[in-house]
Parts: C-alpha cells; structure tokens; sequence
C-alpha cells in the first residue's frame, strides 16, 4: 500500500477522525529522466555557488530571502519559519459544506485519498454518507509540506478524497483573459453552424470509460527505451503533420458537416 505523506485528525463537529492522506496518482508510471555528460555517461551534479565569489556554500550558510525589488531582499530564517507553522492547525478542520457544482475545475489542483485508522472506521463513514446524501463536500484548511493548503472532501465510492484547492490569488480568470465574447456576429458565427457543432458533440457523446484512453507518448517512449536497451537503435520519428496556416480561410460549415457525415459512416 502507498505511504501516507500526512497524517492527523479530520475534525468534524466535536467529531474527530484520524486519517493518512495517499496520493491518487501513481508517482511509479512517470518516465523519469537523469541528466549525463555525453562523452562518458557520468552523472551531472550542480553545486549551489555563490555568484560573486564563485566559491560553493555550504548548506549551514544558506538562507530563505524573499525580493521585494530588482536585487534587494528580506531575509527570513527558518526560526521565523517555525513560528508560523506552529499557529497553523495540525489538523483538517471542515469549516463548512458547499455544493461540488459552485467550485470550478480551475481551483482544483491534486487530489488524496483519506484512509481512516482502524478505530476511526465509524466516524468516517459517517462523514462520508452525510457529504453523499447531501450532496455536499466538506472546506477545510491544512499545511502539507510546509504550506498551507485549501482543500475539498469529497465522497467517492466508498472513498474520502481530499482534493487540494487553489487559493483566489493563484487562478487566473477567463474575465482577464481577451476572449471572444458570445457574440455570434462579433466572430461571424451562425446559429446554422452553432446547431451543426451540437449535432457533432451529440453524435460523438459517449460514456466515460478512463481505461479506454492510453498515455501513447508514455508507450511509444517505453517502446523506444526497450528497444534501445535490446539493441541500442531506434526507429527515426515520424514527421508532424502539416499545420494549417493562421491566414488560411476556414470554411467552418464546411468542416462540421464532414465531421458529422464522417460520424454517421463510421457507425
């Protein structure tokens, strides 16, 4: 079983229920890459040095500075550090309960498992059916490595997911975006051509089945690495595709008519 990278209290009420937090995602599928020198193979090692006098500093020497301007900064030690992660709870605290719908998937940002204890096994199930019949996830506060952390609790199956939240501060809304508005005319859309593109997204809506959709890259740089391994050759690349040029005319009505006419053949 993975290794819990938190664990302490869920508090709920005056209800208590200690959990570790598991990570969803499986770290072991990533491909992960060392740096080389060509010429014999020998690992790369970076030193942190001192940019004026080029000579390496020892950890012991090295501080947290943070820069408030073009090369000045305020320095901030460790101790100052611990102080502030001593007033932060070392529990998740449930500061109230929202409908999932009213946060939006730009505020999502990693998600956990929440695994009870042994004991902990009622006061959890509790939780979790309560949040399910109501339709509810639970908003909570806790410091994961050294940082505070909003996050959602969100019944899943017979699972608690902790999903990590993005602060306001750190999304970026589509308002300050240029986008184009919902003006049809204002991009020289038609109503005909907006009917044709739900006609394509009703011909293709399917059911979700994640298992179905494969990371290839993944697979064809496995397959490459193998093959190197075995032979120490590769096959060469296939060559992108041509892009369309950005001053090309695009017959919109045109394209969503092939699609869909592409769709009912296929079926």
């Amino acid at each position: 079983m993975a290794r819990a990278i938190w664990k302490g209290p869920i508090s709920f009420g005056l209800v208590t229920i200690p959990v570790g937090l598991v990570p969803a995602q499986k770290s072991e599928v990533e491909v992960k890459f060392n740096q080389l020198d060509r010429r014999n193979n020998a690992r790369i090692r970076y030193k942190r040095v001192n940019e004026i006098t080029g000579e390496e500093v020892p950890s012991e020497e090295i501080v947290k500075a943070y820069p408030y301007s073009k090369d000045q900064f305020v320095v901030i030690e460790e101790e100052e550090l611990d102080q502030i992660r001593a007033s932060a709870s070392s529990s998740m605290e449930l500061e109230e309960f929202v409908d999932a719908s009213e946060i939006s998937g730009l505020y999502y940002e990693k998600p956990y498992y929440a695994i009870p204890d042994p004991a902990a096994k009622r006061g959890y199930v509790i939780l979790r059916e309560s949040l399910r019949r109501a339709g509810k996830v639970g908003i909570a506060r806790l410091v994961l490595r050294q940082k505070e952390y909003l996050a959602a609790l969100v019944p899943l199956e017979n699972a608690l997911m902790v999903m990590l939240l993005r602060f306001p501060e750190e999304v970026r809304l589509p308002s300050e975006l240029e986008l184009p508005s919902e003006d049809l005319e204002a991009v020289k859309a038609t109503e005909r051509e907006v009917e044709l593109g739900l006609q394509l997204v009703e011909a293709m809506t399917a059911e979700w089945q994640p298992e179905k959709y494969k990371d290839r890259f993944r697979e064809q740089l496995l397959a490459s690495i193998e093959e190197k391994v075995r032979t120490g050759s590769i096959a060469a690349p296939a060559q992108p595709a041509a892009v369309q040029s950005e001053g090309e005319v695009i017959d919109m009505m045109e394209l969503l008519k092939k699609s869909l006419e592409k769709r009912a053949a296929s079926e």
